[in-house]
């Protein structure tokens, strides 16, 4: 029987209040599927023993967090202590999972605090806890309990690193040159995947470029060759891509596809196949298929033919013309496997309707629209809570990409297409 994953409570509670009921239920909930910890199980932290150090260690070792906010958890020092730490791991692994549940609070009411829990993206204003478990649950499971770790970005670049570079101290070297701080908070892992993680952090190619470059020696025959430019490519597409909005995209692609809003406040296409390849955690080779109708619109029927159009490309049909059942059969068999399908919208020139009528097309029911919003978002068309919200200074795709296209050219020398 497979391991359990490590799930960390975290919470400030006193016995007899609503906020401790609501803790104890949702612990019974997710027990039977997850090894749980928190700081008011006399079976996970006995009376007498040393609490501070136990509890730090299921903080640095959980395979993901739960966040329980109330007005106490926010007062609390501890509780502030506990999600800086959890909020640190998520910046620097990519697929850890922080979920915070606002009990009877609005997450903007702690919004701009240190620990960054305002921010994420979790279960805003609960009235009922049982209301949110059998989503929670559901959410959990997708990301944690059936995830495929050696498909994870950060890991396959630990994998390549590991084939190809054989020597620790290397590693070591090259991180001290660049003074990127290898830490030691995550026991389980090791130089390479450390490495890994603080490559992807650092913000981009542009920062990781010397790096990259002190390692690229070691990726000499052609199948070597192959792998860092792939290591390349996953560091530049996906680096810069806020992983609370990659992680929003891929729950609405897996959970409910056309039939949710979903905007990315964002201009260019890459921008989106970037968010679309984070949250598929897949070499760029193999992320999800994205089609895009980005051209100006002309009236309805025009712009529902491109949107077919765009389907059976993601979707790779090749014969000319297929049916419907066709469509839809392709589309049903790659929600049974869990690979969502995407087409990408610009926002300018859509009209409210023509989307409202798409999302209930049957026909469109297992596509994932991500409309281009742009950094000024569009009014009135989609729903507030719906857009992705990255930080994006003006032109910043532009330059994103324009950086990575000379480094990769210039100075990793890697041909590019």
């Amino acid at each position: 029987m497979p391991e359990k994953k490590l799930l960390f409570l975290s919470h400030s509670t006193k016995d007899g209040t609503d906020a401790y009921a609501d803790l104890q239920k949702l612990a019974a909930s997710l027990t039977a599927d997850f090894d749980v910890k928190f700081d008011k199980d006399e079976d996970a932290l006995p009376k007498g023993e040393n609490w501070r150090p136990i509890i730090n260690s299921w903080i640095e070792n959980c395979d993901a967090a739960v966040v329980l906010v109330t007005p106490a958890s926010v007062a609390s020092e501890f509780c502030a202590y506990e999600w800086s730490i959890l909020s640190y791991r998520r910046r620097y692994q990519q697929r850890f999972l922080v979920i915070p549940l606002f009990l009877g609070m609005k997450a903007s009411t702690i919004k701009g605090r240190p620990d960054q829990i305002g921010e994420i993206i979790g279960y805003d204003d609960v009235a009922k806890i049982e209301s949110i478990i059998p989503n929670l649950m559901q959410r959990l499971k997708a990301e944690i309990a059936e995830r495929n770790d050696d498909r994870v970005q950060v890991t396959m670049i630990s994998d390549a690193l590991c084939k190809a570079v054989k020597d620790d101290a290397l590693i070591e070297a090259v991180a001290r040159k660049h003074k990127i701080d290898l830490g030691s908070y995550d026991l389980r892992a090791g130089k390479q995947l450390r490495f890994a993680r603080k490559i992807m952090a650092l913000g981009g190619l542009a920062p990781s470029v010397g790096a990259l470059r002190d390692l690229k020696h070691s990726f000499t025959d052609g199948v070597k060759a192959e792998t860092f430019r792939a290591i390349v490519e996953l560091v530049g597409r996906c680096s810069w891509v806020d992983a609370g909005s990659a992680q929003h995209l891929r729950l609405c692609a897996l959970d409910k596809a056309a039939r949710v809003p979903l905007g990315l406040n964002a201009d260019s296409q890459r921008t989106a196949e970037a968010y679309i390849l984070a949250a598929s955690d897949t070499h760029p080779a193999e992320s999800w298929r994205a089609g895009a109708v980005l051209d100006a619109y002309g009236a309805e029927n025009d712009f529902l033919a491109r949107v077919r159009s765009a389907v059976i490309e993601a979707i790779g049909i090749e014969e000319q013309d297929p049916d419907n059942a066709a469509i839809t059969n392709r589309l049903k068999l790659k929600s049974i496997i869990n690979e969502p399908v995407f087409v990408l919208l610009r926002a300018a020139g859509l009209e409210r309707a023509w989307i409202e009528r798409l999302r209930t097309n049957e026909l469109f029911a297992g596509v994932t629209f991500l409309i281009l919003t742009g950094p000024d978002g569009t009014p009135g068309l989609l729903a507030e809570d719906a857009v992705l919200k990255p930080v994006l200074q003006p032109n910043f795709e532009q330059e994103v990409w324009s950086v990575y296209d000379y480094i990769v050219k210039h100075e990793l020398k890697l041909d590019v297409a």
